[in-house]
């Protein structure tokens, strides 16, 4: 990470790094989401021009390895996040977090390296398992991808605790710029060297590991550097008290993973390649605001936690409608764009994944829902209901394959897209119920309602006025940019983001850890 981080200019010193505010936290997730954006975007539009078949063969591969790597963290990186305060000083200072890292770290490690066994040596009854169809490629990039497994899980649980010592730039700059860049040049690199499918299975396979290898040893000289090998001799927490919380979040991350890319699989099983490749090259448009939302309340994450954990609501309330706020800001222009736009969109990757726009458009339309309910999931979390955060985690999967199944067959990618809208809503309207229950904070009010006005007026508007080709597109879009950026500028204080002028001032507030 420092190496990235010199050669790009961040020159910041541990001691700045602990003392990022919220805001410039969030700002600075954001712009790694949106690299993380291009790359994905980049990765659809190479897969789906290479050929439909093989883009279904990837993107039902690289989901069920990131199904199996992000399950096997066991969300020990959640469980690092909640119990870091108990190893750091008034000022925020690592004191004492080698306690809690390996109370974290040895059952991930150890599940994770059995499980990228399992599927290298399975590989060939998995592939049949998602389908006959291209089941030699599939074999053969699930045996290439299996590394990827373990540094998936291990990278997440070393970002969480460098999240968790106060920086959110070793976040960015490996998971959100150098990882998916990486991969992405590595995909294109093998299409200019081969156009055999098998050959390519191979290769992908290799070339999706490799960044994310780096991207591991990078993360964990970021970890030491900030003092997670640090110990004063005392028992930070021990094993059992650490996992009685972390447990019930291993399940539910697990359970995330599915209810994510499950939709990807079942198709391939069920339509085939090409109607998978077709769901996966669009939806990895929908990937891209979901991992705004993502980058948001990682970034953040570790502030709410410390509000809570010194029962300060007064200062969480204002937290999580901060967070909402930017949630909202963040995403529902995009999804608005994208819900006018999908059959524009969805061409440029190739004129056959037009056919996916129909899905497209419900898919943004739904997942506005996300950014409205706010940051209820993690705010479950930091509240210590890990259970409660399961239940609906749960709930939801089951929704969501309940429903593949019935409405696939019939209606296709139409019918996944309803399966998943109706999933997501369920989970985020339990998780807002169990948040208020339990504390009383409300993630929903009528500062985010505003900012939600906001993005929608800004984007809907050129929207509606310009057509489908890429140039009416970008209008809309550079259109809407401006408006939203001078709406938000004069309401700033309304939308309760007055961090956002000064943001923009090249100041933030700082907040101090306790």
């Amino acid at each position: 990470m420092w190496v990235l981080a010199e050669t790009s200019g961040l020159q910041m010193t541990t001691k700045q790094l602990k003392h990022q505010s919220a805001g410039a936290a969030t700002g600075l997730s954001m712009l790694g989401a949106i690299a993380t954006m291009i790359a994905n975007f980049g990765i659809a539009a190479i897969a789906a021009r290479e050929s439909l078949a093989f883009a279904g063969v990837f993107f039902s591969v690289t989901a069920l390895v990131s199904i199996v790597g992000n399950g096997s963290s066991l969300g020990a990186q959640t469980g690092f996040v909640f119990f870091a305060p108990k190893g750091m000083d008034e000022d925020g200072n690592a004191t004492n977090m080698r306690p809690i890292l390996d109370a974290a770290i040895r059952p991930v490690i150890v599940l994770s390296l059995l499980l990228g066994l399992v599927t290298f040596f399975l590989a060939p009854q998995i592939a049949s398992l998602i389908g006959e169809e291209n089941s030699a490629a599939r074999e053969t990039m699930l045996r290439t991808a299996a590394p990827a497994i373990p540094a998936w899980s291990l990278l997440l649980v070393m970002l969480g605790v460098t999240r968790s010592l106060g920086s959110v730039v070793p976040h960015v700059l490996i998971n959100q710029v150098f990882r998916p860049l990486a991969q992405l040049l590595s995909l294109l690199a093998v299409f200019l060297l081969t156009d055999d499918l098998l050959t390519q299975g191979a290769l992908v396979g290799l070339t999706w590991s490799l960044p994310l290898i780096i991207s591991l040893a990078i993360a964990t000289g970021a970890a030491i550097k900030m003092g997670v090998l640090t110990s004063n001799g005392e028992e930070a927490i021990t094993r059992k008290k650490f996992w009685d919380y972390t447990r019930p979040r291993a399940a539910s991350v697990a359970l995330q993973g599915l209810l994510e890319r499950v939709d990807q699989i079942l198709i391939a099983a069920i339509a085939g390649d090409v109607l998978a490749g077709i769901y996966g090259s669009v939806t990895r448009f929908i990937t891209a605001g979901n991992y705004m939302i993502f980058s948001i309340t990682q970034a953040t994450s570790p502030a709410l936690r410390r509000a809570i954990a010194n029962k300060d609501m007064v200062k969480a309330q204002k937290l999580i409608r901060q967070i909402g706020s930017w949630m909202i800001l963040a995403t529902i222009p995009y999804f608005v764009l994208l819900a006018f736009k999908a059959e524009g969109v969805a061409s440029l990757l190739d004129s056959e994944v037009a056919m996916g726009a129909g899905a497209l458009t419900l898919l943004a339309i739904g997942m506005t829902i996300s950014p409205l309910a706010g940051p209820v999931d993690i705010t479950l979390l930091m509240l210590g209901r890990s259970k409660r955060s399961l239940l609906t985690t749960a709930i939801a999967v089951v929704i969501d394959i309940v429903l593949t199944f019935a409405l696939v067959p019939s209606f296709e990618l139409i019918g996944a897209a309803i399966a998943w809208i109706a999933a997501v809503t369920v989970q985020n309207v339990l998780n807002s119920y169990f948040v208020y229950s339990k504390s009383g904070l409300k993630s929903f009010g009528k500062a985010p309602l505003l900012a939600a006005l906001i993005g929608a007026f800004s984007y809907g508007l050129p929207s509606l006025i310009t057509k489908q080709s890429i140039t009416e597109i970008l209008a809309a879009g550079s259109i809407g940019t401006v408006l939203f950026l001078a709406i938000t500028w004069l309401f700033a204080d309304k939308i309760e983001l007055g961090s956002f002028r000064s943001l923009a001032k090249g100041k933030s507030e700082r907040v101090k850890v306790s």
